[in-house]
């Protein structure tokens, strides 16, 4: 079975546009940067819980655990584990100020 194809006039002009355009157009790469518990937020610093992950890896990797943030942020027994005992990272683990 043999198939036709046909375009109006508006198309072809349509197909002329997309073929200018580049095929994959790649987003700029987000760059999340923490300091400590604080991650820069459109010029402001906020704290933000994968950044608290982050500096509770880093803190661990200092005592010599052998851990990254993403394995924090993926294993809550894990987290629990490193702030056991860890009073520098109090403000991290959510066991500083008030919870209210």
């Amino acid at each position: 079975m043999k198939r036709s194809y046909s375009f109006a006039a508006g198309s072809l002009a349509s197909l002329t546009v997309l073929s200018l355009m580049p095929l994959s157009a790649t987003p700029a790469t987000a760059h999340i940067v923490c300091q400590g518990d604080f991650q820069k937020v459109q010029g402001d610093w906020i704290a933000t819980p994968y950044c608290s992950d982050r500096h509770i890896a880093r803190f661990a990797r200092k005592e010599g655990e052998n851990v990254t943030g993403r394995q924090v942020r993926r294993d809550s027994l894990l987290k629990d584990e490193l702030c056991q005992g860890s009073p520098g990272l109090a403000a991290s683990c959510g066991m500083g100020g008030d919870d209210e």
